[in-house]
């Protein structure tokens, strides 16, 4: 995951009813919907189990295909709904209508028709009778009812952290207030807001399906049987439970981020910084302020953003000037590692019409400066940083407009080896400059646990690490599985994740090069054809991108045989909503292969005092 999930909505109130609807007993929103811009709502039929695609028109369309003429003044029905709204200009016109649509079939569904503004109790029983025998409980639905209307209103209740992602930066602002929007509320408090928004996602899924069902509000219930026509799971507004939100360790809530990127420029005095842009890439605001007092950064980082500052303020070369498009330093990235004490730092130029003679000085002073001298044999100098070294320097050289390097900018390493080493629940890893990898080590281990834990592999398993990165979750979950395949696009992270394979006495892993959704279809076919474990079952680990999977990938493993079990590792909740809705839609024309279902979800904080945390959803094929 590239990125953060920043849960930076809130669920909108819409109006939510499908054909289950009377079954339910959740009605007010279709109440709602049928008392809107109807002149008389006793002359307006409410028609129930449609088809979700359906818009106005073809509804519409629809009821004139009925061998009795429908007389009726309009017909509307928004998309994605399940049912639709009919107004009459007298009462014979609507009676005539109820008897001819009512118990009529759409698609091999029962079509129920009913008064607009009426709750009737023997209706609902009726629709209960069509559906047949269900395991639900009818004792317990009451009680249901009254808790999901209680925690509805509690869950869309709160709108801290989308006020706060969506704010406008002012510039009255602290920087703590901007980097770390949450730092100044309790943890547990803090805590509580994420796990609120983590449950408004599972509501979206429900609402991206066109269901207005989900699991129980009540979490401690177990799951009831998935209906096979449309995954409405169980009752409530949940597409699945959440198992609350795991938080970071107690010494991993400050000075946790193993990655600090800087940019070099001038405050709001026109003196030289080294820190964060207030308004962001996109801003006009290009006033930079020092790091110092974000509760997120770690002291190493602040003390090599120093030492940078110091050595910017009196080079005869300017910072880079993003309006003017001239200057010479721009970006100071550092990476770091507490359990093997090592740092990795890239310094970014714009060296365009810098002398050679000029360029190799200036690299000499950031190897002085920040390794120090360097025995022989020795990849770190006798610098340090609170007890870290940095054992890899590197000037990128970046000379175009966007603040953004491109993939194939100079990288050029000045001093030590070129990658730096992490540990994770005793695997190491060897991470490139650009190779991904979680920003907050200690609660790494926390995600990746559960990860381990949610796949269940076994000696038959054959594990496939979508979006593998450097193989860090393959490697973690491959001690007891049979295989594991990684798919990973970037070609250092690739061999950084063989290396990692290698270190770790690790053989039973294999990583391929290449986009997922060009890659993925070519793996499943290897992993078929390999006929050394004819019982073996495939087990999917995703962790895409901010962007999520790509339409072909969720393609793939919608038509993979064998693979009845996903664990999916999110950072962001728009795409994972999408992504999941297509993974669980009900096969159709467009949409090929058995859906899958959400079983458990689970949020886990990996930035504290900020409103953005990871999230883990376990798919099955039930």
């Amino acid at each position: 995951t590239q990125s953060t999930w920043g849960f930076s909505y809130i669920m909108e109130n819409e109006a939510v009813a499908d054909a289950s609807a009377c079954d339910r007993g959740d009605q007010s929103e279709m109440m709602d919907a049928a008392q809107d811009n109807s002149a008389d709502a006793t002359l307006k039929l409410c028609v129930l189990g449609l088809d979700k695609w359906m818009d106005s028109k073809d509804f519409e369309k629809w009821l004139k295909s009925f061998e009795v003429s429908l007389e009726f003044v309009s017909a509307h029905k928004n998309r994605y709904k399940e049912f639709g709204f009919v107004c009459f200009s007298n009462d014979e016109s609507k009676a005539n209508f109820e008897a001819a649509v009512n118990n009529s079939q759409l698609k091999g569904r029962k079509i129920r028709v009913r008064p607009a503004n009426e709750k009737d109790s023997a209706d609902r029983k009726r629709a209960r009778e069509d559906k047949g025998p269900s395991s639900r409980n009818d004792a317990k639905q009451s009680t249901r009812k009254e808790s999901n209307k209680k925690q509805k209103k509690e869950e869309f209740s709160d709108d801290l952290i989308r006020n706060h992602k969506n704010r406008q930066i002012t510039s009255d602002m602290n920087l703590q207030d901007i980097v770390t929007p949450l730092w100044q509320l309790p943890y547990e408090e803090q805590l509580q807001h994420k796990e609120t928004y983590a449950r408004n996602t599972l509501a979206k899924v429900n609402r991206a399906l066109g269901a207005g069902g989900g699991y129980p509000a009540s979490d401690s219930e177990p799951r009831s049987e998935v209906i096979s026509e449309f995954p409405d799971w169980s009752l409530g507004q949940f597409c699945c439970p959440l198992e609350g939100i795991l938080p970071s360790p107690e010494h991993a809530r400050v000075g946790y981020r193993n990655k600090c990127e800087f940019t070099i420029g001038w405050d709001r005095n026109g003196q030289v910084t080294v820190g964060f842009n207030r308004g962001g890439i996109s801003s006009t605001d290009s006033a930079v302020e020092s790091p110092n007092g974000c509760i997120n950064i770690p002291p190493t980082a602040l003390a090599i953003c120093s030492d940078v500052e110091a050595l910017v303020k009196r080079s005869e070369l300017s910072p880079y000037h993003k309006a003017r498009h001239d200057g010479f330093w721009r970006t100071l990235t550092v990476r770091l590692s507490n359990k093997t004490k090592q740092a990795l730092v890239i310094v970014q130029v714009a060296s365009e019409g810098v002398p050679d003679e000029k360029l190799s000085h200036i690299k000499s002073e950031l190897v002085q400066l920040l390794v120090g001298s360097v025995p022989e044999g020795a990849v770190s100098g006798d610098k340090q940083f609170g007890g870290i070294s940095v054992v890899s320097l590197y000037m990128q050289i970046h000379s175009g407009i966007s603040e953004v390097a491109p993939a194939d900018a100079p990288m050029l390493l000045l001093s030590g080896q070129p990658f730096f080493t992490e540990q994770i629940l005793g695997f190491s890893f060897q991470i490139s400059p650009d190779a991904f990898f979680q920003v907050n080590s200690e609660t790494c281990e926390v995600l990746y646990s559960k990860v381990r834990d949610w796949a269940e592999v076994d000696q038959d398993t054959v594990v496939l690490d979508i979006c593998c990165g450097t193989g860090t979750i393959g490697i973690c979950v491959s001690s007891g599985a049979f295989k594991v395949a990684g798919i990973e696009m970037v070609e250092s992270a690739v061999q950084d994740a063989k290396h990692n394979a290698e270190v770790n006495h690790v053989t039973n892993c294999q990583f391929y090069c290449g986009k997922a959704e060009s890659v993925l279809s070519q793996v499943i076919d290897e992993i078929n054809r390999d006929t050394s474990k004819p019982k073996k079952k495939i087990v999917g680990i995703v962790d895409p991108p901010r962007a999520g999977l790509h339409p072909t990938v969720l393609k793939a493993l919608r038509t993979c045989k064998g693979l009845n079990r996903l664990v999916y590792v999110s950072c962001n909740p728009d795409t994972l909503v999408d992504n999941v809705a297509h993974l669980c839609r009900p096969a159709n024309k467009k949409v090929k292969g058995p859906p899958f279902t959400p079983v458990k979800a689970v949020a886990v904080d990996l930035f504290p005092h900020t409103v953005h945390c990871e999230a883990v959803m376990l798919l099955q094929r039930l």
